[in-house]
């Protein structure tokens, strides 16, 4: 191929196998040197020196097939992959024996073992192909595998889990493998942190506080990350001032994709994509297909020339039914890939790479030409966290490993001066969005498996699942007479969001009681049963919006805060006459009060930053959370509406968070919280390097 030959045969590959076999086994490839150019040069003209000058324990019918496979001249290597691996298989075999005499005599007897040597071959040839790089047309690297704990931000670990509000990738790697830029936890929140090869320590990049999914630029000079409300920025790799881009980023799905044309593509804030020069102007949407703009994209990738992207759709969060696709730029086209599965990468020489759903990393090889997989996965590293591999241009690659049980939480009441105690010690699972029925003897819960659904654990220590199976379901409410429970459902045969209702006694099924044009994400039941509060998305294109409706008498839609922005996570005071709310209008996320349903009297009740309001049963306190604190203010009781200063209650850290609903309730008497405790020192997240 470096000499320009016309008629490519598969003795080609078989060069590429033998390749990768002396690597194996010498741990350098045949041919080395300071340049891509030195190294063809080589290649064309010096024999590649026995393996067994490396590694005098090589069996010498292995040393004899590897350097046959390796031969200048095609014609002199073996003709097949089949007589390479019976070769691999025959002690008897020498290089001056015919390809078909070396699967004579003890070849039968051993075609068990030479099977499944070249399985393993080929196998391992994909995985080094893939993940260690693009061979020998580069200088060998200098270190090896490499690993190091990093303290990722407790929030942005959930974000790799179901049920998470802002869904994105954790880090990025240089082109040239030089170094990383990844998410950390401040006092305040997070940042982007920068980590260079060989060295212990990382530094905070300047310009990148409330940093989120960073990618660098084609040629390592800048790095692209995502902020609050969905702007995206850039800033040099050194760190310093940061360069907005574009502001109509999605709110929830940070990912983009930096091309090498200089163009940055993003999933904009309509659920397509988006076109922005890294240069800067005007943005301008890439994305019209229908089936496009119905996909929550969680990650991007680019293709060669120009081509299109990878994407991953992610519903509801990740929650339900993920798949990747090649969208083609030319044709506006959309093509599915892979089910059930949460990020897709593109390794030069027309490998696609991709996670499962579930975890661990595959390999297929894929046609730039078709934009279609052409052969059966490969399982390349097992133990990848969803998402959470990326690959330089180099060949180094940079990914998240942690065991899955990292998913299984415990229920935890804990008290206002922050002492914990097991809520049901037999019971764990991945928990999300707990509520408590009125009685304070019953709880609901969403908890995720292979899809996401509710159950109810009552006070006797019995539970069962409510839901049913085939659609996600989340976000409990309990009515006022604790009868019923109304949740979200979404259901991804016809990809909807809607509100049902269950008996909470689990004697009849759900049924829907909401079903809109827009996608419903909450709901919330007030306590006197006169009402039911939801938030929708996309109905006004450029965030979330909140609505409410009586459930007897007047039962018209009552639009509550709406417009440009994120309005979410309602939470009624007991007598429904007031509602606490959080909005992004300042800027960050904070919680506000107003008077329910007219919205007067509005009042910022927190600040830098907050989310998860929750009454007490009294109507006079408003818990939320702030940064890594539990928060609590007094709301005396009168028309107009007039909070306390918040004060600190205890530390949240350790317990799940979320900023689209809230994961904790109070207990009716307000002594006491329901939240959900993470295991992630179970997980022992590291990131491989």
């Amino acid at each position: 191929q470096a000499t320009a030959e016309k008629e490519i045969t598969g003795r080609s590959d078989v060069y590429s196998l033998g390749s990768v076999l002396y690597e194996m086994l010498a741990g350098d490839p045949p041919h080395t040197g300071s340049s891509a150019q030195q190294i063809i040069m080589k290649i064309i003209t010096e024999p590649a020196q026995a393996v067994t000058q490396f590694r005098k324990t090589v069996p010498s019918n292995v040393a004899e097939a590897v350097a046959k496979s390796l031969e200048k001249l095609p014609a002199d290597r073996f003709d097949s992959a089949k007589a390479f691996a019976e070769a691999l298989a025959n002690p008897a075999f020498t290089a001056g024996a015919s390809a078909t005499g070396a699967a004579g005599g003890q070849g039968h007897a051993s075609r068990g073992v030479s099977t499944r040597i070249f399985v393993t071959t080929a196998a391992v040839a994909v995985i080094a192909l893939a993940v260690a790089g693009w061979g020998w047309l580069r200088a060998p690297a200098a270190e090896g595998v490499t690993r190091f704990n990093v303290e990722l931000a407790t929030a942005q670990f959930e974000n790799l889990l179901v049920g998470q509000y802002i869904v994105e990738h954790l880090f990025t790697i240089a082109p040239d493998g030089s170094s990383i830029v990844f998410i950390d936890s401040t006092a305040d929140g997070v940042e982007l942190r920068r980590k260079r090869r060989g060295e212990n320590t990382t530094e905070p990049m300047a310009g990148t506080s409330g940093g989120h999914a960073p990618i660098f630029s084609p040629d390592g000079e800048w790095i692209a990350f995502f902020m609050e409300g969905g702007r995206l920025r850039k800033v040099p790799v050194g760190g310093g001032g940061a360069i907005t881009l574009a502001t109509d980023g999605n709110r929830s799905y940070f990912s983009a994709a930096w091309l090498d044309d200089g163009t940055i593509i993003y999933a904009n804030a309509n659920g397509g994509l988006s076109r922005v020069s890294a240069d800067g102007g005007a943005s301008e949407v890439v994305a019209t297909t229908d089936d496009m703009r119905n996909q929550d994209v969680s990650s991007l990738w680019p293709l060669p020339r120009g081509r299109g992207v990878l994407i991953t759709n992610c519903p509801g969060n990740c929650a339900s039914n993920p798949s990747i696709a090649a969208y083609d730029f030319a044709a506006d086209s959309l093509i599915t890939l892979v089910t059930d599965a949460i990020g897709a990468w593109y390794a030069p020489g027309g490998t696609l790479l991709y996670t499962l759903a579930a975890g661990g990393l595959f390999a297929v090889d894929f046609d730039l030409k078709t934009l279609k997989i052409t052969s059966g996965p490969v399982s390349v590293i097992p133990d990848v966290s969803p998402s959470e591999f990326t690959l330089s241009a180099s060949g180094t690659v940079l990914y998240l490993v942690g065991e899955t049980s990292a998913r299984a939480t415990d229920l935890v009441w804990v008290s206002r001066d922050g002492t914990a105690r097991p809520f049901d010690t037999s019971w764990q699972a991945d928990f999300n969005y707990p509520a408590i029925s009125p009685d304070g003897r019953s709880v609901a819960v969403s908890v995720a498996d292979e899809s996401t659904q509710l159950w109810v654990r009552r006070a006797d220590g019995s539970r069962q699942k409510l839901s049913r199976t085939g659609s996600v379901n989340w976000r409990p409410s309990w009515s006022a007479d604790g009868r019923r429970i109304g949740f979200t459902s979404y259901s991804a045969d016809n990809n909807t969001r809607d509100i049902y209702e269950v008996s909470a006694d689990g004697s009849s099924p759900p049924r829907l009681v909401l079903d809109t044009e827009a996608d419903i994400w909450e709901v919330e039941l007030s306590r006197d049963g006169r009402w039911m509060v939801w938030r929708t998305d996309m109905l006004s294109r450029t965030g979330s919006e909140l609505f409410a409706r009586r459930l007897e008498g007047d039962t018209s839609v009552v639009p509550i805060a709406v417009g440009d922005g994120n309005r979410q996570q309602a939470a009624l005071s007991p007598d429904a006459s007031r509602i606490a709310f959080v909005s992004d209008e300042s800027g960050r996320l904070e919680v506000y009060i107003a008077s329910f349903p007219d919205m007067t009297g509005r009042r910022l009740v927190s600040q830098g930053g907050a989310s998860e309001p929750r009454w007490a049963a009294n109507g006079r306190e408003l818990f939320f959370k702030s940064r890594s604190s539990l928060m609590v203010v007094d709301v005396p009781p009168g028309s107009a509406i007039a909070p306390s200063v918040p004060r600190v209650l205890f530390s949240v850290t350790g317990y799940r968070g979320a900023q689209n609903r809230q994961q904790y309730d109070v207990s009716p008497d307000g002594s006491r919280f329901l939240m959900i405790k993470q295991n992630l020192a179970n997980a022992a997240p590291r990131l491989v390097y």
